[in-house]
């Protein structure tokens, strides 16, 4: 079974360029706090750079924006995090266990 969720991940990505901030918080996520990725680090690279250079331009709108550190993101991390939204927690959680077909 495939637990990566790449092709749902880039689906969103590619509707809408702002969806970058929450596929990078949840990805952090799952992959820092529960030892568990949900998406590819391929994918995880490319949300990080697009994500930095969508914010250098100014053209990412969502409110957890601020969680999004420039330096992490041009080093493709997102370990920095302290503190995620409960959103972000659970979609992860969600994924993690299953309840999101991959």
């Amino acid at each position: 079974m495939n637990t990566l969720h790449d092709n749902i991940a880039e689906a969103a990505i590619s509707e809408s360029k702002n969806m970058l901030v929450p596929w990078y918080l949840i990805a952090s996520y799952a992959y820092y706090e529960m030892d568990h990725p949900v998406v590819s680090d391929g994918l995880y690279d490319r949300i990080c750079f697009l994500l930095g250079e969508y914010l250098d331009m100014l053209e990412i709108e969502h409110v957890h924006t601020p969680l999004c550190d420039p330096e992490a993101l041009a080093a493709g991390t997102g370990y920095q995090i302290q503190e995620y939204p409960s959103v972000v927690v659970s979609v992860a959680k969600g994924f993690v266990e299953g309840v999101y077909p991959s």
